[in-house]
């Protein structure tokens, strides 16, 4: 493959990305990565390099980036929820480096997966899927839920808690403190969100009703921010009665794998999955 860097504007603000091209073959589908965070285009442990190489190995051209205020790019951070220009800058920026391609997946992690969505209620005839690896919908009463039930009640099972309770180490004051404060927060309201109106969360299930893109949803077992999605979309009704029952969207668990795949195993396991996906798109 070829990697080079390319400059491309966003309004008045230069953004700063590196493209890699694949030297042979090339498919007629680009991929964008949106990069969550916030971080810049190269990720933790080198994440988002090593994918990028591996989609352009397999033919598709792709670009990761740094939006406005991020890595070297100029401009202001306003916000993963406010980066609709940014992620349209990327894809002319792709569409004009590789003129072959006649479709883009965007590919985000985190909060990049959650302004992916949003960046659905654009209507971009360009994008053809997305891929959101575990989906931020943070909110205290969200938070707090999972917590509850992903660590709490997996805690008392574990052999070292038992141990640190019985040695006298276990600081029970703290923790029925910090019990009782979750389990405040859990009881905020039924859908894990307060009742303003076109909050972020909001505007990503609009972007995913309103859509006919196809979606693959990546969910790391080991992941407290996969788990508050998971219990999101069953919660809810408005997002069980679409995301979790879509004939458009794919649900990958993804075994053994932290928020950011962070082992060399769950990285390769994860970018085979996306391949294979993306190869089905044409």
């Amino acid at each position: 493959m070829n990697e080079s860097v390319v400059n491309f504007d966003c309004h008045s603000d230069r953004l700063i990305g590196i493209l890699h091209q694949p030297l042979g073959a090339q498919n007629k589908i680009g991929v964008v990565i949106v990069v969550g965070g916030p971080q810049y285009r190269v990720g933790s442990h080198r994440q988002f390099t090593i994918m990028a190489r591996a989609f352009a190995a397999a033919g598709y051209p792709t670009l990761r980036f740094d939006y406005r205020g991020m890595g070297d790019s100029e401009g202001e951070f306003k916000g993963f929820e406010y980066i609709d220009d940014d992620i349209k800058s990327a894809i002319d920026a792709l569409v004009r480096e590789s003129p072959k391609i006649d479709g883009v997946v965007l590919w985000g992690l985190c909060d990049a997966a959650s302004a992916c969505l949003i960046y659905a209620n654009q209507k971009d005839e360009r994008v053809k899927g997305m891929i959101l690896a575990n989906p931020w919908v943070r909110t205290a009463s969200g938070e707090a839920k999972a917590y509850i039930k992903h660590y709490y009640l997996q805690r008392v099972l574990q052999r070292s808690f038992w141990i640190k309770l019985f040695s006298g180490s276990f600081k029970f004051k703290k923790s029925i403190f910090k019990l009782l404060f979750l389990a405040k927060n859990s009881r905020v309201h039924s859908c894990g969100y307060s009742l303003i109106k076109n909050s972020y969360i909001d505007r990503m299930l609009a972007g995913f009703e309103s859509s006919d893109l196809m979606f693959l949803f990546l969910i790391s077992d080991n992941d407290l921010t996969a788990k508050e999605f998971i219990e999101h979309t069953r919660n809810c009704v408005s997002w069980k009665n679409t995301i979790s029952i879509s004939k458009k969207s794919s649900h990958v668990l993804m075994e053994k794998s932290d928020h950011t795949f962070s082992s060399r195993d769950s990285l390769n396991s994860m970018v085979a999955r996306c391949i294979e996906w993306i190869g089905c798109l044409h």
